[in-house]
């Protein structure tokens, strides 16, 4: 039985032939909307209107559940 990489599964998932697949690459992503207080949690800061960050679009520097573990202590602490 032929093993499949996960491009492969996504591939056959969506229906996708390996072209459209490098089209929707080729797609910029928008960054999902974060309030400014959330910024330093994803180690992003604003400079001359421009996001800059560690990496290439907006993603957790950490496990999500630890963000969501430390977010809550410091709600709850207010």
């Amino acid at each position: 039985m032929r093993e499949f990489g996960h491009v492969e599964l996504m591939r056959r998932w969506s229906g996708w032939n390996s072209v459209r697949h490098k089209e929707i690459q080729a797609e910029p992503k928008p960054d999902l909307p974060l309030e400014t207080s959330e910024l330093s949690q994803y180690l992003i800061r604003i400079e001359d209107k421009e996001v800059v960050g560690p990496f290439g679009c907006l993603l957790p520097p950490r496990p999500l559940h630890e963000m969501f573990a430390d977010a809550w202590a410091v709600r709850s602490l207010s």
